[in-house]
């Protein structure tokens, strides 16, 4: 039986009375209840409301604000949505105020109340001491909704499902882990993230997805970069955080960023889709997940598959229906239309900040090299002692410029900007979804391109000069000398 199965039964049971209430609730955890509100009811105008509330353990009357009432639950069924959820049948009334409770048995708490209308339905957002909860009123005539409940068992609740399955989609993360299993913390992504046993993504899992985005990571492009152009494609590059979503064929989406940590992403929970996992880039200002690359469709995994045959692969995909948040495929063009006109023309429309140079021929298992270009080439540095900025061997590489006005704290990872004829750095913003600085060869390489100072038409033309070739006799040759230095016997 479904949810709504065992909500339209309720229903059609009730005997509405004076003070009669149903409502559904789900318990969530405290921790997380911030983060749910900026995804349930987003765009919604939300009423919040603060009252002091009284109450005991040992009975159903309680104090909230100046006003006693007595609150009894008539009836309270689980319902298998969602774990800890419930569909309550209650009645309010007023009551006097005691004339005895001692101070040990009654306690007293602020309740905190996020309210908004979806249509015959109320829902209330609600933190107090006792816990967090999230709950779906109804508002409207109850004689008629127990009426039309027993009449038409394919009755539709006035659009219950519309309101709550969002919610549903938002804390499915209950299902598989405790409270303590979760974490509201948004600094990286406004999403809940998860510890690993608390999702069904093995650490296997998990770590074979962040080598497969180490191995897909761009690199600053140079003027002496050697630029694989069989079949140059170039896309725009998004001032976003990386993260794989990780999509199973119910419709059940995880997000797996650089740090390797596990996130929840809210899908629609009716959506049904073919098994797939997809690299993104999550643009956190108009929550949008834009996708560039497939890595398995089915199950499937597409190591072997050209750069090109994956995009037009991801073209024929569903993709998941997510809640709060859209997904849509990244355009990859043809670098023929690289110029300074065009570029211009995108950051306008798409607050680019950059270009990612791809190979068509590329394939997952080759490592093959990605490039990016940077009008501002930035370098990811550790913060050291006394202004001090390191590499990813916590070496010192440049002194961050005086007059910054950041406040960085020892071992902070920040995004910089190279100043001062690359002889400081200037802390832009911190990077919370990195660990870890880049690696020195990574800073060399990116204050070269900075040197540099390649601009669009520079990019075009390493573009058309093609593959570097190397001779027969110079290939051997090489071979040789690195045979030799690295003392291998021939």
């Amino acid at each position: 039986m479904s949810t709504y199965d065992i909500i339209r039964d309720v229903v059609a049971a009730s005997e509405p009375t004076e003070g009669f209430e149903i409502e559904i609730r789900v318990p969530v955890p405290d921790h997380c209840l911030d983060l749910l509100r900026a995804q349930i009811g987003a765009g919604q105008p939300v009423t919040y409301a603060e009252s002091k509330i009284m109450y005991a353990n040992q009975t159903d009357v309680r104090c909230v604000g100046e006003l006693w009432q007595r609150k009894r639950l008539v009836n309270r069924t689980l319902l298998p949505a969602i774990r800890g959820m419930s569909i309550c049948v209650s009645i309010e009334s007023p009551a006097s105020a005691p004339a005895y409770h001692p101070t040990a048995a009654w306690h007293a708490t602020v309740r905190q109340r996020w309210t908004y209308r979806a249509g015959a339905w109320t829902v209330m957002l609600t933190r107090s001491g006792r816990g967090a909860n999230i709950e779906v009123e109804y508002g409207d005539d109850y004689l008629e909704l127990r009426d039309a409940a027993r009449r038409d068992r394919a009755f539709d609740l006035r659009d219950l499902a519309l309101h709550l399955d969002p919610i549903m989609a938002c804390v499915s993360f209950l299902n598989r882990g405790r409270p303590v299993d979760c974490f509201g913390d948004g600094n990286l992504l406004p999403l809940i993230r998860l510890r690993r046993y608390a999702c069904r993504l093995s650490r296997q899992r998990c770590n074979s997805i962040c080598k497969q985005m180490q191995a897909c990571q761009p690199v600053s492009l140079q003027q002496s970069s050697l630029v694989v152009p069989e079949r140059p494609l170039v896309s725009l590059k998004f001032d976003g955080v990386r993260v794989v979503l990780d999509v199973a064929s119910d419709g059940v989406v995880y997000g797996v960023c650089r740090r390797g940590y596990t996130w929840h992403i809210p899908a629609k929970i009716r959506s049904r889709c073919v098994s797939m996992v997809l690299d993104c880039e999550f643009v956190k200002a108009s929550k949008t997940f834009v996708v560039f690359d497939v890595y398995e469709t089915h199950g499937r995994p597409l190591a072997t598959v050209d750069y090109s045959a994956r995009l037009h692969l991801l073209q024929q995909l569903d993709l998941p229906d997510l809640h709060n948040y859209k997904i849509v495929i990244k355009t990859v063009y043809p670098f023929c239309v690289l110029s300074d006109e065009w570029y211009r023309e995108q950051c306008e429309q798409h607050r680019a900040d950059g270009i990612i140079v791809h190979s068509g021929t590329s394939k997952l298992a080759d490592h093959a090299k990605l490039y990016k270009w940077k009008p501002v080439h930035t370098v990811d540095l550790y913060v050291g002692d006394d202004g001090m900025l390191m590499d990813g061997s916590y070496t010192a590489f440049v002194p961050a410029c005086t007059d910054h006005g950041k406040k960085l704290a020892k071992g902070e990872v920040w995004e910089c900007q190279f100043v001062n004829d690359c002889k400081a750095a200037q802390p832009l913003r911190r990077r919370h979804d990195k660990c870890r600085a880049n690696a020195r060869h990574v800073c060399r390489e990116i204050r070269q391109a900075h040197r540099d100072a390649l601009g669009l038409a520079g990019v075009r033309k390493l573009l058309q000069q093609g593959p570097a070739r190397q001779s027969k006799k110079r290939s051997c040759t090489q071979m040789h000398d690195n045979s030799t230095l690295h003392g291998v016997d021939e």
